[in-house]
């Protein structure tokens, strides 16, 4: 590439077609800004981290989600077995994902209880959590114990953070790889909406899972994304600015579409 070749800064939005993949979202996202906030040393951030530690404990609280990462697990699992022998497939690549599939699965069961339990019982979470539901319900003179926290060494706050995410650290892992997979698993291509609409039946595909829609970040308009296992719909609507309602755009938008699924 030349120097003066550019690369065209590319913007993805993504819409689950599932509430398991919406939850999965959700925690991929949290996981990433606690470790964000945990790796900063202001008040703001610690503040910010415990805010995300407890949305994190919540979603893992959710009754069915163990064995919910069980089955994504094993059905990429079994997706990657039937590739062995492949000649077009790296051998060792696919070695490494199963061996780390099978580890994510043997440590998933292995968890007792509900995962994330740790978090939910932690007394020092659990207060900040009952208090932190009214507006400013953090200030010192409703939780004087979080105030004294947010007082000790930035290194000793990043310390106690970091261990509280350890708890959480298997189902961080699992949830990465079920996403990577799953967003690896299709090709994208190449499409345009007239007008700023596009609409695509899905019959006879594989199933999909995850719309993922990749476009110009130049442009100024957005995806509102829908759609279901057998269709989808993508409206591209125009950016008026922070006071003005958006509208659907006129022009042809073209975009990378990429239906995820086993």
């Amino acid at each position: 590439m030349s120097d003066k070749e550019t690369v065209t800064p590319i913007v993805t939005y993504e819409q689950p077609l599932s509430e398991r993949m919406r939850v999965f979202l959700r925690l991929e996202s949290l996981f990433s800004a606690a470790r964000s906030c945990a790796g900063l040393q202001s008040e703001w951030a610690s503040r910010a981290a415990i805010e995300y530690l407890n949305e994190i404990a919540k979603l893992l609280g959710r009754t069915e989600l163990k064995q919910e990462i069980i089955r994504e697990l094993e059905k990429h699992r079994a997706r990657l077995t039937h590739l062995q022998g492949n000649p077009d497939v790296d051998d060792a690549r696919l070695l490494g994902l199963l061996s780390q599939l099978e580890t994510l699965v043997e440590g998933t069961h292995e968890v007792r209880g509900q995962i994330g339990h740790e978090l939910r019982r932690n007394e020092f979470l659990t207060q900040v959590r009952q208090r932190s539901h009214a507006p400013g319900g953090a200030r010192d003179f409703d939780m004087p114990g979080f105030h004294f926290w947010l007082s000790r060494p930035a290194a000793e706050r990043q310390k106690n953070i970091n261990q509280w995410l350890e708890f959480t650290r298997l189902q961080e892992k699992a949830i990465a790889m079920i996403l990577h997979l799953l967003r690896q698993s299709s090709q994208a291509k190449e499409v345009a909406a007239k007008r700023g609409s596009f609409r695509q039946n899905l019959e006879g595909q594989q199933s999909c899972e995850l719309i993922r829609v990749s476009m110009d970040a130049a442009l100024s308009c957005y995806p509102e994304i829908s759609g279901s296992r057998h269709r989808i719909s993508v409206r591209f609507m125009d950016w008026q600015g922070d006071e003005q309602r958006p509208v659907q755009t006129d022009d042809d938008v073209p975009f990378l579409l990429c239906c995820c699924g086993s």
